[in-house]
């Protein structure tokens, strides 16, 4: 059992936002939020590890960890993430998908 090759790829059917943390200064916290997924190896397979950060203070806003790769446990980490530090301008992920946050949504 291993992971799966390639898991960091993008689903061709999702859309590609423009990068919108280009130039921009990040020096204040709900700036920027980031978010990724990593897997820890244990003795009889896998545990994915889903984690949300600020990236002014680098603090880890929340964290879930789960035996699939499941996409519920990515949402838990950051609805826990919006209930416990509210909504930052722009959330980023490593798939290209930045999302900036207006006060209406």
């Amino acid at each position: 059992m291993a992971p799966k090759p390639n898991t960091s790829k993008p689903c061709k059917v999702n859309n590609l936002y423009p990068y919108l943390l280009k130039g921009i200064d990040i020096n204040r916290n709900n700036q920027v939020w980031c978010t990724d997924i990593t897997y820890l190896r244990m003795p009889h397979g896998f545990v994915y590890l889903s984690a949300v950060m600020d990236w002014s203070s680098r603090f880890v806003l929340s964290w879930e960890v789960s035996t699939s790769m499941e996409e519920s446990f990515c949402i838990s980490s950051l609805e826990t993430a919006l209930r416990r530090y509210g909504k930052p301008e722009i959330f980023n992920t490593d798939q290209h998908l930045i999302y900036r946050c207006s006060k209406g949504q």
